[in-house]
């Protein structure tokens, strides 16, 4: 039935075309404040103004919004419009959700509009031109949004809610901490800003904490504008909030990584958290082999999809047989790879993904080795750092490697054949190469603990242990 219904939406859709309505569908103004007004226009293009298609419509949206009835059609040309007003009456709306015209139900506002075409009813859905969103009363952000701690020496940690609105009294501002957590606020706190020191206390156990904020009654939420050429211009609205990983690991203090930067994740800022020291390489290093100095080299995600990575494997390939350590983060095919050029001995990147991808996040992990030095040191891995996981557990697994790579993990979906191509690692000559299909960076990046206690073996040499 569903199926039905799309497809009868999609002929009302095509009938519109085939009238040439030129239907648009304007919010003005189209984010506005909750308590504000607003005014829906629909209008449409009529190419015969002595046989013009009947039209009407009624506007749809969910509770937070108030909406009249359109009016009478206005004008006498061929352009006509009929406009309704709107007062927003609660909190904010999240445009990101079923804002396609195609779809049976959009969830944010609509109009339903009704067309007779040669006697016959066409009616189809008809979202904004530009994605309708609500701003709520309160916004700003905190500063760090994310903040990454070691257990045993958390302590004190700056932060500061900042507050766009210079009406707002931030002193008014109050924070949502959890149970035994204090913000005690410095003395240079301003009408937009509160900052000081989060005092986190001894007994805190590792995990994912929270801390939100609100003036008076309404909550404070973070603006993000998107714009970019593959969607629709939009304002997006979410709870400012401070994420905090509390997690019991060990740091990578006294070890240089060179960091071969995809642009797609930014795990390089994790392991600068962890103590480590970054130096992002360049093309030029990575062609010339200017590696003098580095413990570690981490590929970024995609990296080989933009970076010089296959003409730079025969340099990393001899700086890790004098001792250095490599990892390579999860590749598509797409991105250059070359199983006999694009790592140190031949790996393939399995495809398509979806054969060499485990999609429930928490599907079982089976770990192979529990005595390989990569979970001893220097974090005891088991089977809890695999908990909590969000997305997936990662995709595009190794479909075929050197005898040399030992599979360390088998996870499988549901009664699928477990795939053991999710994080191997080789010793070559004096050094080491690992490669982790896992979805790392995603997970540290939504603060799951035990991918930050793993992620920080992966990037320890094996070397010597």
């Amino acid at each position: 039935l569903h199926r039905v219904r799309l497809k009868m939406r999609q002929t009302a859709m095509a009938a519109s075309e085939a009238a040439a309505l030129q239907l648009h569908f304007q919010v003005t103004p189209a984010v506005p404040e909750i308590g504000q007004t607003a005014e829906a226009c629909l209008s449409w293009h009529v190419t015969d103004t002595d046989d013009a298609p009947s039209l009407s419509a009624r506007l749809i949206a969910p509770d937070p919004i108030a909406c009249d009835a359109f009016s009478k059609v206005d004008g006498q040309g061929r352009r006509r419009s009929m406009r309704a007003a709107l007062t927003i009456t609660g909190p904010s709306l999240d445009p990101m959700t079923g804002w396609h015209g195609v779809m049976n139900n959009p969830q944010g506002l609509y109009a339903e509009v009704t067309l007779q075409i040669a006697g016959t009813d066409f009616v189809m859905p008809l979202c904004p031109d530009t994605v309708f969103s609500t701003l709520p009363a309160q916004t700003g952000q905190f500063v760090p949004a994310q903040i990454l701690l070691r257990h045993g020496n958390a302590g004190q940690v700056a932060m500061q809610l900042q507050l766009d609105d210079a009406t707002s009294s931030a002193g008014k501002a109050q924070l949502s901490l959890p149970d035994g957590w204090h913000f005690d606020l410095a003395d240079s706190a301003s009408v937009t800003k509160i900052g000081g020191t989060l005092n986190v206390p001894d007994k805190a156990t590792p995990g994912h904490y929270r801390i939100t904020a609100a003036v008076g009654d309404a909550a404070v939420y973070t603006v993000q504008h998107l714009a970019y050429p593959h969607i629709r211009t939009q304002t997006y609205c979410a709870p400012a909030k401070a994420d905090i990983a509390l997690v019991d690991t060990a740091g990578l203090e006294g070890l240089t990584i060179g960091w071969i930067d995809g642009g797609v994740d930014e795990a390089h800022k994790w392991a600068s958290q962890l103590g480590a020291k970054i130096i992002q390489l360049d093309d030029g290093d990575l062609q010339s082999g200017a590696f003098e100095g580095l413990d570690v080299i981490v590929a970024g995600v995609f990296a080989g999809g933009t970076r010089p990575l296959n003409q730079s494997m025969r340099h990393i390939r001899t700086w890790i047989e004098n001792g250095g350590h490599f990892v390579t983060q999860y590749h598509r095919p797409i991105d250059n790879w070359d199983k006999t050029q694009s790592a140190p001995l031949p790996l393939q990147p399995g495809s398509p993904s979806i054969r060499w991808r485990v999609t429930d996040a928490a599907a079982p992990v089976r770990i192979m080795r529990s005595d390989h030095p990569l979970f001893a040191s220097p974090n005891k891995i088991i089977g809890t750092d695999f908990d909590g996981w969000v997305k997936e557990r990662g995709l595009y697994f190794a479909s075929e490697w050197d005898p040399a790579y030992i599979p360390l993990l088998a996870m499988a979906d549901g009664d699928e054949t477990p795939l053991e191509g999710s994080l191997l690692a080789a010793r070559i000559g004096s050094g080491s190469h690992v490669h982790c299909a896992l979805n790392l960076f995603y997970q540290m990046d939504h603060m799951v603990v035990g991918a930050f206690r793993l992620f920080a073996n992966l990037l320890t040499p094996l070397a010597g242990k």
